[in-house]
């Protein structure tokens, strides 16, 4: 698409439907498009420390680094090093949250924005999240392999906790991985400025091309779009694309609520801790995050059966004080695995 669609139509169209689209030119709209350059980054950001990984075909396995943004700067064009980080707050008011996102609910449920940042030739696992995303290209260019919604239950996802599958992407072994012989999918190409939404549940690879920066939007599916906080948005802002991300919140307490709540749909609505307890795993601890204090929190009749009630009823930020106080982007390491 050539412009950004209101938020009810965007909803409607797209979200609601679980339909990737491409927002073309969406992301020049924000003043990180023209200033992120490497000077301009290393002169305003430099001293700020971000979270770099090694390697820029994915690796789950090696932990990352904690570099400043000038000690990136330095070493990226010549190493494999590749920055995956929440955006630095201080970058925030330089990147505009895009205009189909900014009311009926969608900014009640923000989860994070992530910076990736590398010199190009990155690869990705072929992966799912967890939560809706809008992906916007800085700089650089990003080449999507998509599957949809339902063909993408059929990947053999041989890492539950992680809801990625190990295959090489750069050699497939049909033998090893029968399921993605046949599968139809998608591609799609992000060239600077654009941004694509992809819905949750779809599966992707992402590989990408020269100086590459983009900032990833997540936030936990909307069951329903609210219009009460529209026409407040539109009387505030002659121009409502440019809102900047520091003027919004991001909580982790929807995505947990929705998270508990698929696990509890799969279970006809009401369970025990003990059928909870091994369900809701950290993705690269394996620890089991419902323990019996938190079941307690979110069972609000103390009767001992978790129901979709007692989850519903609950304040969003009681949620996240269930699961700890998870900082933004924290919740999306959380998954279910099946059992």
């Amino acid at each position: 698409m050539d412009f950004i669609p209101s938020p009810e139509d965007f909803y409607k169209d797209y979200a609601s439907i679980s339909q990737p689209v491409i927002f073309k030119g969406a992301a020049k709209l924000s003043p990180g498009f023209s200033l992120w350059t490497d000077n301009y980054i290393r002169n305003k950001y430099g001293s700020l420390t971000v979270r770099v990984d090694y390697g820029k075909k994915e690796n789950r396995n090696r932990p990352a680094d904690d570099l400043t943004l000038s000690e990136f700067l330095a070493i990226y064009n010549d190493s494999d090093r590749y920055l995956v980080d929440t955006l630095p707050k201080e970058m925030w008011d330089e990147f505009f949250l895009p205009n189909c996102l900014l009311c009926g609910g969608f900014t009640t449920r923000l989860q994070d924005a992530v910076m990736w940042f590398n010199s190009g030739g990155s690869k990705s696992f072929l992966h799912m999240d967890t939560v809706d995303n809008v992906n916007c290209m800085i700089s650089g260019v990003k080449e999507w392999f998509i599957v949809d919604l339902e063909h993408s239950k059929l990947i053999d996802m041989n890492h539950e906790e992680g809801d990625y599958c190990s295959v090489n992407v750069d050699q497939v072994d049909m033998f090893k991985y029968p399921s993605l012989q046949n599968l139809p999918w998608w591609s799609a190409r992000l060239e600077p400025g654009d941004c694509l939404f992809i819905p949750y549940g779809w599966a992707h690879q992402v590989t990408s091309l020269f100086r590459n920066i983009a900032v990833n939007i997540w936030w936990t599916p909307l069951n329903r779009f609210n219009s009460t906080d529209c026409a407040a948005v539109n009387s505030k802002n002659e121009d409502s694309s440019k809102a900047k991300l520091s003027n919004f919140k991001f909580t982790t307490g929807e995505h947990l609520r929705f998270m508990v709540l698929k696990v509890m749909k799969e279970h006809n609505g009401s369970m025990t801790y003990h059928m909870i307890n091994p369900l809701i795993v950290g993705e690269h601890t394996g620890e089991r995050l419902i323990t019996k204090e938190r079941f307690s929190l979110l069972d609000t009749d103390q009767d001992g059966h978790l129901t979709e009630d007692d989850v519903m009823s609950l304040p969003a930020d009681v949620v996240d004080e269930a699961f700890g106080k998870t900082l933004p982007g924290e919740a999306q390491s959380f998954h279910t695995v099946a059992q």
